[in-house]
């Protein structure tokens, strides 16, 4: 059973990256991010029609520290290469690795990932929840969500200091993550 998550699209000018968990869980577990990673993969895939590339965010690059915190990161890499072996996944790793393939492939060329990242799984509410509000404030990204994942229906949170095209963005996602969600349900009954 899935614990529920905030995803942050957060749409720069040359890509889009989906942050999580930035709203709802305080202090993960390394189940509990491989679960968070997983759901948001879904809803990278369902809004981008292909598979996303996973960065597993921590202060430290895989086991440079052996900080509880970070092991618990490297755990949940572990696990979501058994559990997920389809997704596309790395770390631990800290953000400007996570970001920057260039950087990725040049100091960890041992690296799994075919490609930048597309998702960011932060270890705790706190580093996601000020990552995005950082990145929102003092870039020129729009940060849409949260959307909140693996709950079904489309529903999704507006923040309290959105903007009006933030609003509209927020709309606009959860109207499309509706219609994803019939063709779904419709696909399967067919299918079923």
């Amino acid at each position: 059973h899935r614990k529920a998550a905030g995803i942050f699209l957060m749409v720069f000018k040359d890509r889009v990256l989906f942050l999580a968990d930035c709203t709802a869980q305080i202090d993960p577990s390394a189940e509990d991010l491989v679960e968070i990673a997983a759901a948001t993969a879904e809803l990278y895939h369902s809004l981008m029609k292909k598979e996303p590339r996973v960065a597993f965010l921590s202060f430290s690059n895989f086991g440079s520290n052996a900080h509880p915190d970070a092991k618990k990161v490297k755990k949940a890499v572990q696990i979501a290469k058994q559990k997920y072996p389809n997704m596309e996944c790395e770390g631990e790793m800290q953000a400007d690795v996570a970001v920057n393939k260039r950087i990725l492939d040049k100091l960890f060329s041992f690296n799994e990932l075919k490609g930048p990242t597309d998702i960011l799984v932060f270890p705790n509410l706190a580093s996601a929840n000020i990552s995005y509000k950082l990145l929102a404030q003092l870039s020129d990204a729009d940060a849409i969500g949260p959307v909140l994942v693996p709950l079904t229906g489309s529903a999704n949170i507006i923040q309290r200091t959105a903007t009006i095209s933030e609003i509209v963005n927020m709309c606009n996602l959860t109207a499309l993550l509706s219609i994803v969600d019939e063709f779904k349900r419709e696909r399967g009954m067919k299918n079923g």
